[in-house]
């Protein structure tokens, strides 16, 4: 059976990225994020278009953590294009980190 993007999520843990300045942690925020987004997303072409009330809901954060964590996660490459409201997101299973 294949795994769905939600189980990828499920499997990453909190990391850390860069150094410095350019330091960038994955929060459990980020987390619930990247899972709402999966959950959303087309199965096969992992495509999804929430816009942050709805990630906001989904994840039980505030709009602001929503957007912070959408801006982290674009920087990561774990989605993209860069999301505002109705803007299309595509998640990359391919970049996740699961250890």
């Amino acid at each position: 059976m294949a795994c769905s993007l939600t189980d990828i999520v499920f499997a990453i843990k909190p990391f850390s990225v860069g150094e410095g300045d350019e330091k960038v942690t994955l929060t459990c925020a980020d987390k619930a994020v990247l899972n709402v987004l999966a959950h959303r997303a087309d199965r096969e072409t992992h495509i999804c278009w929430p816009g942050h009330r709805v990630i906001s809901e989904g994840a039980i954060l505030s709009r602001q953590q929503v957007i912070d964590s959408i801006k982290k996660l674009n920087k990561w490459k774990y989605s993209s294009p860069s999301l505002s409201v109705a803007t299309t997101v595509r998640i990359n299973p391919t970049n996740t980190r699961s250890t």
